[in-house]
């Protein structure tokens, strides 16, 4: 993709991303994720310029949350795990993207799947 690409975004005069690639990264518990390996395999492979989608939204589910098995990924992360990997950003010099806010974030892009008219908590975000 990237190769297709490069590390120019392109939007349209309403700011709607027209051309590029954006990257996402969800912040997992433990470090699990390698999110450090991660930035800094796209700063030295690809390009610093790149968009990063840092997420914040983790939260287990299924075995995840019940299965011993797992018990590294039975939890949200903390502030502390966001803030090494928002900071992360700063030390490999990555300044194209977004991050999502920490507090709530687990809880407010979790869609409840019993409510298939509206799913997030509020609609009018997303539209």
């Amino acid at each position: 993709m990237y190769r297709q690409t490069g590390d120019d975004l392109v939007f349209d005069e309403h700011g709607v991303l027209q051309r590029g690639l954006i990257i996402r990264l969800l912040v997992l518990p433990n470090e699990i994720g390698g999110i450090r390996e991660s930035l800094e395999w796209i700063r030295d492979e690809l390009s610093p310029r790149l968009a990063i989608s840092l997420m914040a939204q983790y939260y287990p589910t299924h075995q995840a949350a019940t299965n011993n098995r797992y018990v590294l990924l039975s939890r949200r992360i903390s502030e502390t795990e966001w803030l090494r990997a928002t900071n992360l950003l700063d030390e490999f010099g990555i300044e194209e993207g977004w991050m999502q806010e920490f507090d709530g974030s687990a809880f407010y892009y979790r869609p409840d799947f019993n409510d298939s008219q509206t799913p997030f908590k509020d609609v009018r975000d997303f539209t």
